[in-house]
Order: C-alpha cells, then structure tokens, then sequence
C-alpha cells in the first residue's frame, strides 16, 4: 500500500509535535522512554479511505523474568492502517539509549551478560 502525500505529511508532522519535549526533565531512561512513547499513541491520520494509528507499549523492565531482560526490549511500537477492506500492523520492538549516535560505544556481546 502506498500511503497518500496528505497521509505522510500528517505522519511527519504527529511523529514532529510528539517529539517537542524537554528531554531534560526525564533523567532515568526509563522515564525517558515512558514519556515519548505516551505521546507517540494516538490517531495520526483519518482519510477517507483509510485511517493511520499508532499504539505502543514498554515492556516491563524490572526484575528477572521481565520482557526487558528477556528480550532486550525498552519498547514497542505499532503502526495500525485500517480501511472498509483493509489491516495492516507493521511492528518494531527497540531498545533506547540517551545520547547521541555517535557517542554511544559498541557492546561486545561477552558485556551483555547474556551467554
């Protein structure tokens, strides 16, 4: 499916205005993550012949056996498009990081604590 011009600017200008916060105030990742992926959920655009909609989640990430130490995971994120005839959900799961790209180091997989 090709989304429409509107679509993508709608798109881009939701993903824009859920990313106009102080990063600052969140000091822990956590929060961090928890706050950006809040204002991230919502419907994003409604078209005549389809709607967009995003949904995400944070997997729980304290104590053994948490989705986080099981899958690495800090978050999840779902793009829903539906229509008359029409699902489709593309999913991404990630894993967060405050600071730049570029300053961030490389972990070995032996630094993972994972065998």
């Amino acid at each position: 499916m090709k989304l429409s011009p509107a679509a993508i600017r709608a798109l881009n200008r939701y993903v824009d205005r859920a990313l106009e916060f102080d990063p600052a105030r969140f000091h822990q990742e956590a929060a961090y993550v928890s706050a950006l992926f809040g204002r991230l959920d919502g419907l994003v655009f409604k078209g005549r012949k389809f709607t967009i909609e995003i949904k995400s989640t944070i997997p729980s990430d304290r104590g053994r056996g948490s989705a986080e130490s099981i899958h690495g995971a800090d978050f999840g994120i779902v793009a829903i498009i539906t229509g008359p005839d029409l699902r489709i959900e593309k999913a991404v799961l990630g894993q967060a990081k405050r600071n730049r790209i570029d300053n961030l180091r490389v972990q070995k997989p032996s630094d993972s604590g994972f065998k």
